[in-house]
């Protein structure tokens, strides 16, 4: 899963079991990045290398690669800089991705015992993100329990999975999924906790009026893309319109958030640059001169920048790549 988009898609894209013969399925692991030790993670890369039919010797330089991040995370508290003991650290760039490395391998395992016992057609939904967990599943009753055993063990015994069932409702990221008995189509809605205290920009702020308007907007997008009736987008509106108006935000401006389109960005290209190359040979002065002087269409021929502080090796090899147009 790549976040709350593709979730949606694949929601609305899915369908519901038979009223009584369903379960919807939620589960978290505890402490993920915690519990994602050295070994467990060499033993996945090691298992997807194979998979990938790379060299051993890419392994070998990946396992050099693991053996450093992993014996070299620290994490900055204000009483000090500490070093993490066991798993990774919480925000480490690399816990997400080897997190993601180990929780895959052993779903491709999970996977593969479904089928071999003729139960993937049970489960009419999985996603996953991170460590959120939700599942739809159908059938007998002993189909369901085998379903939920093979799918409740199938994790790292050290990463702990924590899975429940429901029988109406279950929940994925900030999405409330209903099991609908009627349609068998999957009914959607925002999930509010109740516990968020809704902290935003006041109105009476002397912030600028863009940032003030940031939590409504960001709202109504939420209501339209979560919501998979119209009858719902409307009571989710109302939802908003009292949390906007308790904030302090008057009808006026309500309304203008809910009507407010965003155009689309257009991407303004940038031919050239004042990156300044060196102060001794000045070859930068010559190659703008140049570049602004010779008759041809920058829109034609020149790609645009696209990678930071590479402007001018930009300009250069475009100047190259027209040396006969430049006369060179």
């Amino acid at each position: 899963m790549t976040g709350v988009n593709e979730a949606m898609e694949r929601i609305k894209n899915s369908k519901t079991g038979p009223w009584g013969r369903s379960i919807e399925l939620e589960g978290d692991f505890s402490d993920l990045y915690s519990n994602c030790n050295q070994n467990l993670l060499t033993e996945c890369v090691k298992k997807a290398c194979r998979y990938a039919n790379l060299h051993e010797s890419t392994f070998q330089y990946i396992k050099l690669l693991i053996d450093s991040i992993m014996t070299h995370s620290y994490f900055k508290e204000p009483t000090g800089i500490f070093k993490t003991l066991k798993g990774f650290s919480m925000g480490d760039c690399s816990a997400a991705r080897g997190s993601e490395i180990i929780l895959r391998m052993y779903e491709m395992k999970m996977f593969s015992n479904l089928a071999r016992k003729n139960l993937l057609k049970n489960v009419l939904r999985f996603l996953r993100f991170r460590d959120d967990v939700s599942v739809h599943i159908t059938g007998s009753d002993l189909e369901l329990f085998q379903v939920m055993q093979i799918i409740g063990s199938g994790y790292p015994p050290c990463i702990i999975f924590n899975i429940e069932s429901k029988i109406t409702h279950g929940k994925f990221l900030n999405i409330r999924i209903y099991n609908n008995p009627e349609t068998r189509e999957p009914y959607t809605t925002v999930l509010r906790k109740a516990q968020n205290k809704y902290n935003i920009i006041p109105p009476k702020s002397n912030t600028h009026p863009k940032f003030k308007r940031m939590a409504g907007l960001g709202y109504f997008r939420t209501v339209r893309t979560h919501c998979s009736t119209q009858k719902e987008i409307q009571n989710q509106f109302k939802v908003v319109y009292a949390i906007l108006k308790c904030k302090g935000f008057n009808k006026q401006q309500i309304k203008r958030m809910e009507k407010f389109k965003t155009g689309k960005i257009k991407d303004i290209k940038r031919f050239l640059s004042k990156t300044t190359y060196d102060s001794t040979s000045r070859r930068h002065e010559y190659t703008l001169r140049t570049f602004k002087g010779c008759d041809i269409d920058p829109q034609k021929y020149y790609q645009p920048m696209v990678v930071s502080r590479k402007k001018l090796e930009q300009i250069i090899f475009t100047a190259r790549q027209m040396r006969k147009k430049l006369n060179f």
